[in-house]
Parts: structure tokens; C-alpha cells; sequence
């Protein structure tokens, strides 16, 4: 699942539709930009992690240190990632059947692509 989810109202609506849906834990990709709720995310998306795997956008140079974030999942296993695709990488070697990669709308930007196998960007991000 790709959702911006990139404020504390985003996640937490996010992680509502989910329960909704039957869905109690799940992996969860998450990078974000330096300058959101980064803490106010988390802690809506924290209860439905199953473990949750720290990225960035590569592209975007206002993309959080991924370790940085860690310390914001406590209590869920945590696993820091130096780009998206490893992240999907580590997804995959997991064999999860459903996981979200949400936190920013620049890192679903560059996760689609991935997915889909349709041509990325390769320029940086200012916005």
C-alpha cells in the first residue's frame, strides 16, 4: 500500500482504514522530510508496525536521516535502509503479503517506479 500519510492526520487516517479493514500489524516503510511532524507521524502509524524498515528519498534532498527517526518506533523492531529500493528489498526477502510505505509524498515518488517498473525520476527534488 502507497500512502503520503506525511502529517499526524494522514497517519492516523491511514492507520484507521486499516483497523477498519481487519488489518491489525503490518511492515511499515516510512521516511519522511526534516521538516514535518516527523514525532506526530509516528506515533499514529507506531501501534500498526509490525516492524518498521527507515528510508529515504534519495532524490529529495530534504529527506530525514533515516536513523534519525529510529528512536521514534520504540518498541517495534527497526531496520535503516540506505535507499528505497533497499527497503523493497528487504520487504521482499521478509515475504510479507501487504505492507504501507508511506511518511512522504517524495519517497512514494520514487517507490512507484519501483513497483511498477515504469521509468523513475532522476533529478533532485526542491520542492
Amino acid at each position: 500500500l502507497l500512502d503520503g500519510a506525511h502529517n499526524p492526520d494522514g497517519a492516523a487516517a491511514v492507520a484507521s482504514a486499516l483497523r477498519e479493514l481487519g488489518v491489525e500489524r503490518l511492515p511499515i516503510v516510512f521516511g519522511a522530510a526534516g521538516d514535518k511532524d516527523v514525532a506526530g507521524v509516528a506515533a499514529a502509524l507506531r501501534p500498526l508496525a509490525s516492524e518498521v524498515i527507515l528510508t529515504r528519498a534519495v532524490l529529495s534532498p530534504r529527506a530525514a536521516d533515516p536513523a534519525s527517526l529510529a528512536p521514534l518506533f520504540a518498541g517495534v523492531p527497526v531496520r535503516v535502509t540506505a535507499s528505497p529500493q533497499e527497503a523493497l528489498d528487504v520487504l521482499r526477502l521478509r515475504g510479507a503479503p501487504l505492507a504501507l510505505v508511506c511518511g512522504s509524498l517524495y519517497l512514494i515518488g520514487e517507490v512507484r517506479p519501483l513497483l511498477t517498473g515504469e521509468a523513475g525520476e532522476e533529478r533532485e527534488r526542491w520542492q
